[in-house]
């Protein structure tokens, strides 16, 4: 997926979150909570390769979601530090490293995320299949998105 298709998907999910995407190097200094994110660990200057979301609750408590369970990258963390008073991440790999669904992936986090869905029941969507993973993915992503 591309930034445009990204923005457009949010929008169906909610019409205030479609500028909440990004690349790595654009990311606000401080964010407005709630704030529901979704953002690329390319710079502005590079092609994309990976998106990654990112929730911040009222409470300034941060989640940040990869569908690889990686940590995130320096100019992310310094985002969440800057804006979290604490944050954690998942560890859990859901997609298959030879797929191109991580923005399927984020969407459907922020949807679940936008109706109050902790992480660890969201991950329960998932097994340590990551091919099946990303079959169950692409189906409740048509669902949300009512295609």
């Amino acid at each position: 997926m591309n930034t445009l298709e990204v923005q457009m998907s949010l929008r169906r999910i909610h019409p205030s979150l479609q500028s909440n995407v990004y690349p790595s190097n654009r990311l606000p200094m401080y964010a407005q909570v709630p704030a529901l994110i979704i953002c690329n660990l390319d710079p502005d200057s590079q092609p994309g390769s990976h998106w990654v979301a990112i929730h911040i609750n009222v409470e300034r408590v941060g989640e940040y979601f990869d569908s690889f369970g990686r940590k995130p990258i320096e100019a992310i963390e310094g985002f969440l530090r800057r804006n979290c008073c604490m944050w954690r991440y998942n560890s859990l790999t859901v997609q298959d490293y030879l797929s191109a669904v991580c923005g399927e992936y984020c969407l459907v986090y922020i949807y679940y995320k936008f109706r109050g869905m902790r992480l660890e029941d969201f991950l329960r969507n998932f097994t340590c299949d990551s091919e099946n993973n990303d079959t169950v993915l692409v189906n409740l992503y048509r669902n949300i998105m009512d295609i």
